[in-house]
C-alpha cells in the first residue's frame, strides 16, 4: 500500500474517534441546554440523533476492519468509505441544524468544518459535490422550514418569524457562498501540499537511487583493488622461484670468482 492509502487510512479512523465525541457533544450539551440552560430544544430528537451517530460510527468502524489489509484500506474502498462517512455526517449535522432552530442555529457554521474535511480526504471535483450536497441539505431545510412543509423549532435567538422571511434566504446564501469558498481555499492548500509531498517523495527516491549506485560503485573499486592486490600477490610470488634462482647462480658466481683471484695471485 502506498503512503497516500495509509494516510487517508488514518484520516478516516481519526474522523470515527472524533465522531465519538460529536455524539456524546450531542447528547450531553442537549441536555445542558435545555435543563440548565432552559433553551427550549427539542430533546428527543436530539438525543435520538446522537445515539444514531454513535451507531452509525460503530457500523462505519467494523467496515473499515473488515476491508482493511494490514490496517490499510485500498485506494477505491478508502474513497468510498470516505464519502459515505462526510454524506452520513451532514445528514446528521443537518438533522442537529433543524432541531436547533434552522437557519437561526449557530451550528450551521459546523459545515464549514466538514467541508474542510472533504477538502483533505477526497479530490477537489468530489469535494465540490460533497458541498453541492451540504448546500441542497441547507437550503433545503431553510426552505421547508419556511413554507411550513417541517416543524420550525425556534431558540429565541431572533424575533418574529425570522425564517420564513428574506433575511433567512440572505443567511442561507451567505452561509452556502462561504461552503464554496471553503472548499476551494482548504482545497487549494492541500493540492499544493500534495504537489511539495509529491516532489520531496520523488527527490528522496532519486537520492536513494544514486545512493544506491554510489554504494554498487563503492564494491566494484573494492572489488578491483582486491583483485589488484591478488594479481600482484601471485606475480611476486611467480617471481619468487626466478629470483631466487637468479641470486643464488650470481652468489655462485661471485664466489668462484673470489676463489679464483688468490690462485691467479701465487702464479
Amino acid at each position: 500500500m502506498s503512503p497516500a492509502d495509509q494516510e487517508l487510512t488514518g484520516r478516516l479512523r481519526w474522523l470515527c474517534r472524533l465522531r465519538w465525541l460529536a455524539a456524546s457533544a450531542i447528547v450531553a450539551l442537549s441536555l445542558g441546554a435545555r435543563l440548565l440552560l432552559g433553551f427550549p430544544l427539542f430533546l428527543p430528537g436530539l438525543l435520538a440523533l446522537g445515539v444514531l451517530v454513535a451507531m452509525y460510527n460503530a457500523i462505519l468502524l467494523l467496515w473499515m476492519r473488515a476491508s482493511s489489509q494490514q490496517g490499510v484500506l485500498a485506494p477505491q474502498e478508502g474513497k468510498l468509505l470516505a464519502h459515505v462517512q462526510i454524506t452520513l455526517d451532514l445528514l446528521a449535522l443537518t438533522a442537529v441544524i433543524h432541531y436547533t432552530g434552522g437557519v437561526e442555529s449557530p451550528l450551521g457554521a459546523y459545515l464549514v468544518f466538514h467541508m474542510i474535511i472533504a477538502s483533505t480526504l477526497l479530490s477537489p471535483l468530489a469535494a465540490g459535490a460533497q458541498a453541492t450536497l451540504a448546500s441542497l441539505l441547507y437550503g433545503g431545510l431553510v426552505f421547508l422550514e419556511a413554507r411550513g412543509l417541517l416543524p420550525h423549532h425556534s431558540l429565541g435567538l431572533f424575533s418574529g418569524e425570522t425564517y420564513r422571511g428574506f433575511s433567512a434566504l440572505l443567511l442561507a446564501l451567505a452561509l452556502i457562498s462561504v461552503l464554496y469558498a471553503a472548499i476551494y481555499l482548504a482545497g487549494t492548500i492541500v493540492q499544493r501540499l500534495r504537489q511539495r509531498e509529491s516532489e520531496l517523495s520523488a527527490l528522496t527516491r532519486r537520492l536513494a537511487e544514486q545512493m544506491t549506485q554510489a554504494e554498487a560503485s563503492r564494491q566494484q573499486v573494492e572489488e578491483a583493488q582486491h583483485m589488484q592486490l591478488r594479481y600482484m600477490y601471485r606475480v611476486s610470488h611467480e617471481l619468487r622461484g626466478p629470483l631466487s634462482a637468479a641470486a643464488s647462480l650470481i652468489n655462485v658466481l661471485a664466489e668462484g670468482h673470489a676463489q679464483a683471484q688468490p690462485q691467479e695471485k701465487t702464479v
